[in-house]
């Protein structure tokens, strides 16, 4: 801050990843901040709570497996199926005229695909 100098009065808000360094009480970033303004707002990143929360419930693993493998079983099997399902979709006036395909490498897509089922 002093580097750059900035001004501790003109942060409004901050938002962190939830992390010790960021909140922690004794030597947080946000307790440094804090002791120069006090009146700052603090937010946990709600991507993060969202990722960790995902982690943390076995229920909720549980029921992902199960969607993704049935949505795998729609996409994947037979173009046929997916055809067919496309077509319910569209004779059901969905919203959505498709399911995405889950990927294992974005938790985030679990989120758009639990929301498109």
């Amino acid at each position: 801050m002093k580097k750059s100098d900035l001004s501790y009065d003109k942060i409004v808000s901050i938002s962190t990843d939830g992390a010790p360094a960021m909140i922690g009480k004794e030597k947080g970033l946000l307790k440094r901040i804090r002791d120069n303004n006090s009146g700052i707002l603090t937010y946990q990143c709600i991507i993060h709570q969202t990722s960790l929360c995902s982690k943390l419930s076995a229920t909720l693993k549980d029921v992902m497996d199960g969607l993704i493998k049935l949505i795998n079983f729609i996409r994947s099997r037979s173009s046929l199926q997916h055809r067919q399902f496309k077509e319910f979709l569209c004779q059901c006036d969905s919203a959505y005229s498709d399911l995405l395909q889950h990927n294992h490498v974005r938790w985030l897509s679990k989120g758009r695909v639990v929301e498109r089922f």
